[in-house]
């Protein structure tokens, strides 16, 4: 993905790999100054940035939630906008 980085000062594309043991490959290009901010908010974007351990507990609580989960595999949502 490709996006400013938060203050408008340099722009960066990030990749992001998950590999089978739920390691991930991430490298970051063009953000020189600003490496941990634009880490931030890749993470961030890709819901990355919590841990998710207790993302089904969240479906036990809410029947709305529950029936997404459902629907989508209890994938989490992320906050990349097209």
């Amino acid at each position: 993905m490709a996006f400013p980085i938060e203050g408008w000062k340099e722009a960066c594309a990030v990749t992001i790999k998950q590999f089978d043991d739920s390691l991930l490959e991430i490298n970051i290009y063009g953000a020189n100054n600003n490496f941990e901010q634009a880490l931030e908010q890749a993470l961030s974007a890709m819901s990355l940035d919590e841990d998710g351990t207790n993302w089904q507990e969240i479906g036990k609580k809410d029947k709305i939630f529950s029936e997404l989960q459902k629907e989508y595999n209890y994938m989490r949502p992320t906050c990349v906008f097209c």
